[in-house]
């Protein structure tokens, strides 16, 4: 299913559970296999991602290519997250639509998920925060403990 998705069929994007790196785990079944090629899309506004992103995530304005599409190569893997999962989840069915030769994902309960699971964050220096936004008030639910610091 679309995890966050918001309604309707998930146009054939998938939701991860776990991490970004567990989601693009490949089988090998006993010969190397190249991985595709693995995007962390963040789909938050600018202000959001101005605290901070996940790390080696990419803003998904900044992957739009000059026809409005993403410009990802074929056989890509895109994971994408927002705060809690419906921005990224109408993201990622938009892209499979579009895309079939995408593997896409929307990361189950994304930031907020992340922070409970005990996931980093890095600020736009690359440092790493412990600080990352919810969007609202009433979308702050990040854990209380591990030392995170929710703002909007």
């Amino acid at each position: 299913g679309g995890g966050g998705g918001g309604g309707g069929g998930d146009g054939g994007a998938s939701s991860a559970g776990g991490t970004p790196a567990a989601a693009a785990a490949l089988p090998t079944e006993g010969r190397a296999v190249a991985p595709s090629p693995l995007f962390v899309v963040d789909c938050r506004e600018a202000k959001e991602r101005a605290v901070s992103t996940m790390p080696g995530a990419v803003a998904a304005s900044s992957l739009a290519d000059e026809g409005g599409d993403i410009a990802v190569p074929p056989g890509a893997t895109v994971i994408a997250y927002c705060t809690i999962g419906y921005r990224s989840g109408l993201f990622a069915q938009s892209l499979a639509a579009r895309r079939p030769d995408l593997t896409v994902y929307n990361l189950r309960g994304s930031m907020l998920a992340w922070a409970h699971a005990g996931g980093r964050f890095v600020r736009p220096d690359g440092g790493e925060t412990r600080e990352f936004h919810v969007y609202g008030a009433s979308w702050d639910y990040g854990p209380e403990v591990g030392g995170y610091t929710r703002v909007w």
